[in-house]
């Protein structure tokens, strides 16, 4: 892995402003049908991340079970 000094090649503001250019022209792009948006790298991650810091963790209820009978056996109270 190896980082780069950004501005030893470019203006940090001429680069932000290609990259928004960028980002702008493939949100443009014709979208194939039934597809509501474009997604960029880590995008995805990122709003499921914020959602998940918002609502918490969705867990299936096999997965709830599973902790309720673990929190049961270590006679521990817990609230899912």
């Amino acid at each position: 892995m190896a980082a780069i000094r950004l501005s030893d090649f470019v203006d940090p503001n001429i680069f932000k402003n290609r990259l928004d250019e960028w980002v702008k022209s493939v949100r443009n792009i014709r979208r194939a049908k039934d597809t509501d948006r474009i997604w960029l790298p880590g995008e995805k991650e990122y709003v499921i991340r914020n959602q998940r810091i918002s609502n918490g963790i969705p867990l299936s209820r096999n997965m709830i079970q599973e902790l309720e009978s673990l929190a049961l056996e270590m006679d521990i109270d817990i609230e899912l």
